[in-house]
């Protein structure tokens, strides 16, 4: 391959990788064409995008873009997942994938500047999402209201009980 082809394949690996700091490498080795279609139709949908890479090229193209730790990440055929709404979530739907397709295998993650291998990709994968996170977070801001809520009602509806329980007795005798 001359010069010339390399040096815009790494161009456009570098223009599709734009804005992007955190990434996962997976295998494709093997995974049948209709497989490929049915696994890279879904994760479109989610925002997630697959491009299969040279690793020499791959490792170039990154280290232009600023990513000085990239050696480890690509070994054997590659390719690089990105998207979705954070790295978490992305890590989570490659490791549902690779459960669901024997032939695609988790390889590797980069998240904030860091290498993880494949067991820290796995792991990455059963993190909280950042949506789960902020969620927790507002029922933790909206616990103590919640708790004061229900110490102001609860005497009133003591007080309800009892005089609903005097009224009904009250109508019996009656």
């Amino acid at each position: 391959m001359s010069k010339r082809v390399k040096g815009l394949m790494k161009q456009e690996l570098a223009a599709n990788l734009k804005g992007v700091s955190e990434f996962v490498v997976v295998s494709l080795y093997g995974l049948e064409g209709t497989e490929n279609n049915r696994f890279r139709g879904e994760l479109g949908k989610q925002n997630i995008s697959v491009f299969v890479v040279k690793n020499t090229l791959a490792v170039s193209a990154l280290k232009e873009m600023g990513y000085t730790k990239v050696e480890g990440l690509f070994n054997g055929p590659c390719a690089i997942a990105v998207g979705g709404s954070d790295i978490v979530s992305l890590a989570k739907e490659m490791v549902k994938w690779a459960k669901q397709l024997d032939k695609l295998e988790v390889r590797s993650a980069f998240v904030e500047g860091q290498v993880l291998d494949a067991a820290g990709a796995v792991e990455l994968s059963k993190m909280l999402t950042r949506a789960e996170q902020q969620g927790m977070i507002v029922k933790i801001a909206l616990s103590p209201a919640t708790k004061i809520a229900g110490a102001i009602v609860s005497p009133a509806s003591a007080i309800a009980g009892c005089l609903k329980t005097i009224i009904d007795k009250g109508e019996e005798v009656a």
